[in-house]
């Protein structure tokens, strides 16, 4: 539902919006693909642009999460592996936007604010 044409939606609109949303969100986590999401994560994180945005965006933080988190434990993990820790990490925080698919299409666009995501990702 749209609300731009409205200037407020009643309680009740807005349980029946977010009932919908989270619903959508439960679908994708469902659907989740590990093996890409492996796939995707380790294509993100070999990527020069990747962290260029993510320096910009994190600072310090950034090459920090990423050396303890990915070059010392999950860089070489198999995919079937570092895929199901993504998935453990999405299911447990009920966090579809954690998935690195999403993530990466959201740095595509320009939302360099993904960014927290990856490292939030990372971090667990």
């Amino acid at each position: 539902r749209n609300l731009s044409s409205r200037a407020m939606a009643s309680l009740e609109e807005v349980a029946e919006m977010d009932a919908a949303f989270r619903e959508e969100e439960d679908k994708k986590m469902v659907a989740m693909d590990p093996k890409k999401e492996a796939t995707v994560l380790k294509s993100m994180l070999d990527s020069e642009n990747v962290a260029s945005q993510c320096k910009q965006v994190l600072g310090t933080k950034w090459p920090a999460v990423r050396a303890e988190k990915w070059d010392g434990r999950w860089s070489k993990a198999p995919e079937e592996e570092l895929g199901g820790a993504i998935k453990k990490v999405v299911l447990d925080l009920e966090a579809a936007h954690l998935q690195p698919s999403g993530i990466q299409e959201r740095l595509d666009d320009g939302v360099s604010a993904a960014c927290h995501g990856l490292a939030t990702l990372l971090g667990h």
